[in-house]
């Protein structure tokens, strides 16, 4: 990560974008090229930061005068471990505990969500699921998922499939790329997703076809030239999906 960065706009989407005469620009770095991000506290160390924030009476979460050194959501956020004081890693140190950095693992997860729901419920207090963002995404349920990954798909086109649940803060962090790959609309590419939280996913001719450990699980469905569901693997971000949907659409 740097202080300045320049991401380039992925070909696709810039064939997409309204041309204009800047597009024409020579600059490999020019804004018709991509997007500038600056990250100004990229260098900052946690002292530096909160030496500001007291400096400049910046308002901050008062979960940190309790000991929080890093705040997710409810169930990603625990207090910091007194074993790693003086590590690198003890300001992170309370963060997705069970769960690898990067997915919420399912069952510790559902559990969590259990407990969590039991607690609210005991002390008369609202239980709200956080509401991700997809406008153009399919939300399945136990009654529609067959119809969707079976019926809709006799033919060239894809179905991306995405399992999660609204309280694990990975899915939560991966919503708005999912919203933008359902967004830009991929030819003959339908996304939808399957809440894990309180549903079986469905079996598939009797099989468990969609095995899923962890949230969010990318599949790519199709039925050319023969049914098939195959797992995502790599990284949770727009360019590395995009670029691996064209590459599977192209092979088949």
């Amino acid at each position: 990560l740097d202080v300045l960065e320049f991401d380039s706009f992925p070909p696709d989407e810039d064939n997409r974008r309204v041309r204009s005469q800047e597009d024409d620009n020579d600059n490999p770095f020019h804004s018709s090229k991509g997007r500038w991000k600056l990250n100004p506290l990229v260098y900052w160390s946690y002292d530096q930061v909160w030496n500001y924030i007291k400096a400049n009476e910046v308002p901050y979460n008062l979960l940190y005068d309790l000991g929080f050194t890093s705040i997710g959501d409810e169930m990603t956020t625990t207090l910091p471990k007194k074993s790693h004081v003086g590590d690198a890693i003890y300001e992170r140190s309370g963060r997705f505990v069970d769960l690898n950095r990067t997915e919420c693992g399912l069952h510790s997860h559902l559990q969590k969500i259990k407990a969590l729901k039991k607690h609210h419920e005991e002390a008369g207090e609202e239980w709200t699921v956080p509401e991700l963002t997809c406008e153009k995404c399919i939300d399945l349920n136990e009654d529609t998922f067959l119809e969707t990954v079976d019926n809709n798909l006799r033919d060239d086109s894809l179905l991306l499939l995405e399992f999660y649940s609204p309280f694990c803060g990975s899915c939560q962090e991966f919503a708005p790329v999912l919203n933008r790959l359902a967004d830009y609309q991929i030819p003959n590419t339908v996304v939808a997703r399957f809440d894990i939280t309180e549903q079986n996913i469905p079996k598939y001719i009797n099989q468990e076809l969609f095995q899923v450990e962890s949230t969010p699980t990318l599949y790519l469905v199709g039925h050319s030239p023969s049914f098939y569901a195959e797992m995502y693997s790599g990284k949770h971000e727009f360019d590395a999906i995009l670029q691996w949907l064209t590459k599977k659409r192209n092979s088949r």
